[in-house]
């Protein structure tokens, strides 16, 4: 295998936040809210408001049932190339459905990238993790699975 090396313009690494903003409550869902913004950046109630109208237009109407157990959470990062958002939800035991969708920068109108398979960056892949481990200790390593200890779970960190 002939492999070029090619320069690539790489930044380096900066920490960035990731904050709990809310536990959202759209129908019957129990949904954590993030935010995670590059240190040029910061999240706005415009922002947040088409983060939540999106994910809304997504979820399932009914939150439980066939697999569901009404909860999840979704990550709304202000980046320099961009807004991203990623939503998640618990299904069966120990699956997720996954949703990513992108506005280009200055916008606030999602295009839904889910079909086309990029996910996470980074720092989105950091809050997924965090909610895998929470998810195990609330849920799979209990003999009685406690929902509310998963939704008190809550990340804010600068990583």
């Amino acid at each position: 295998m002939n492999v070029e090396n090619e320069r690539l313009a790489i930044k380096p690494y900066q920490k960035r936040a990731i904050m709990f903003l809310e536990l959202w409550n759209p129908g019957d869902w129990n949904i954590k809210v993030y935010g995670i913004t590059s240190p040029s950046r910061d999240l706005d109630k415009t922002l947040i408001k088409a983060a939540k109208d999106t994910i809304a237009s997504i979820l399932p109407r009914q939150a439980t049932g066939e697999g569901r157990h009404g909860v999840g959470f979704m990550g709304i990062h202000a980046a320099d190339d961009g807004n991203f958002l990623f939503a998640d939800w618990w299904w069966n035991e120990n699956e997720l459905y996954h949703y990513s969708f992108i506005a280009s920068p200055g916008s606030i109108v999602f295009h839904n990238v889910t079909p086309t398979g990029r996910m996470f960056c980074i720092w989105e892949l950091y809050v997924l993790g965090y909610e895998r481990e929470a998810w195990i200790r609330s849920v799979l390593s209990n003999d009685s699975p406690d929902m509310k200890q998963y939704l008190q779970a809550r990340l804010n960190q600068k990583v």
